[in-house]
Formats: C-alpha cells, structure tokens, sequence
C-alpha cells in the first residue's frame, strides 16, 4: 500500500518540537541524528543531512511507500544552519529544493561584524 501525503517534515532539532509538530504535519517527520562537533569535524554534519535528504528523495516512496508533495526542513541553532545549507546544496547540484524552511534562531552569520 502507497501513502500519499501531503508533506515530510524533515528535522534536526531537539525532540520536545517533534510531538508539537506532529500534530500540526499531515506527513511523517524524520529527524536527523547527524554527527556533532567538536568530536565530529566539518563536513560531517552536513554530509549526514545531505544523504539523508537524498535518501529520502530517491527512496522514500520505494522502501518506505511514502510519496510526498511537498518537502519541509526544519531546524533549530545548528541544525537552522544546517537546513540552510541543503538547500544551498539542492540548488548548486540541481537536486529537488525543498518547499519550505522553519530555522528557528539559525547560526547564519558567523562574520565578527555582527558580534
């Protein structure tokens, strides 16, 4: 059996959003468990994102027989900037581009100027 939905809610925040954006998401959310820093160095965290984003893409509607109209990412600090980021991605390789963004307080500006 095939679910259609009408959106994925794809997630790297804390788990207390989840159950409150559960009941306001006509779709399953998958939240990302991505490797953190210090322990983890740059790239890593936007590669476990970034795969798992394709992942979902390409094998959502096979494996899991889930197919979506729409994609929204969501991301609170880190995680804002780390949504930010795939959807820079999709856009430079030309991969599908997500519907929407929630970034709540997202680390977009890291230059001194803004401190």
């Amino acid at each position: 059996m095939e679910v259609d939905s009408s959106l994925a809610a794809v997630m790297t925040s804390a788990n207390k959003y989840i159950g409150q954006l559960s009941l306001d998401v006509d779709g399953p959310i998958f939240s990302i468990d991505y490797r953190l820093a210090p322990e983890n160095k740059f790239p890593d965290a936007i590669n476990d994102c970034w795969q798992v984003y394709l992942w979902l893409l390409k094998y959502s509607e096979k494996y899991l027989k889930l197919k979506f109209e729409k994609v929204f990412l969501e991301g609170n600090s880190a995680g804002g900037n780390l949504m930010c980021g795939i959807t820079t991605l999709s856009i430079v390789k030309n991969v599908r581009i997500p519907d929407g963004l929630f970034m709540m307080y997202p680390a977009l500006d890291c230059s001194n100027d803004s401190f």
